[in-house]
């Protein structure tokens, strides 16, 4: 089973293939993505509309399956997001993600480091947005000397242009937050 994901995943179109054999291997995408909208999120239509622009830039820059598998579940939970929040907003969205994947994973019986991996990118996809205006050095250093830094800017990046106003632009640009003088410079510091 695990083979047949890391196939699916690792193809030039997986959303196809994904929404190919949705009902056999993803089915979470209709029971949390399909339909789960909120009027100040996802211009380009629900979760699921959203989550096909992720992968879609995810998969235009330098990736691997790994990072396509963390674009398909980093928002898995905004649904239960929104229940818990009385349809007021999708805060905490990455907890209730983190955990649905955390499941699925185990389910499809990937092994510790890839699930600690991709659940680790989900927990910190919107920490990375934070970058923006996040002042504390400390944590700002903690994040972009993470060994998985790398993966997490990716995912961030494919996130930030899959995230439409109502115009239809990207709300952010995360090579811009990047660019940010106190980011910037931590960056360059080193560890």
């Amino acid at each position: 089973m695990q083979s047949k994901i890391i196939e699916i995943l690792s193809n030039t179109d997986p959303i196809q293939r994904i929404e190919t054999n949705k009902d056999k291997y993803f089915s979470f995408i209709d029971r949390y993505m399909v339909g789960c909208e909120h009027k100040n999120f996802h211009c380009e239509g629900d979760v699921w509309e959203h989550t096909k622009l992720v992968i879609q830039n995810m998969v235009m820059q330098e990736h691997d399956w790994i990072d396509v598998l963390a674009a398909l579940l980093h928002d898995v939970g905004k649904k239960e997001a929104l229940t818990r929040n009385s349809g007021k907003n999708m805060h905490a969205h990455e907890i209730y993600s983190e955990q649905i994947a955390s499941e699925w994973l185990t389910d499809m019986e990937f092994d510790t480091q890839i699930r600690e991996t991709i659940l680790w990118l989900i927990r910190n996809h919107t920490l990375a947005l934070e970058l923006k205006v996040m002042k504390k050095r400390g944590r700002i250093h903690e994040l972009v000397h993470h060994p998985l830094f790398g993966r997490l800017t990716r995912l961030a990046r494919a996130d930030c242009f899959g995230t439409l106003d109502k115009n239809g632009n990207p709300r952010d640009d995360f090579n811009d937050i990047l660019k940010r003088p106190i980011v910037a410079e931590i960056i360059l510091q080193g560890e």
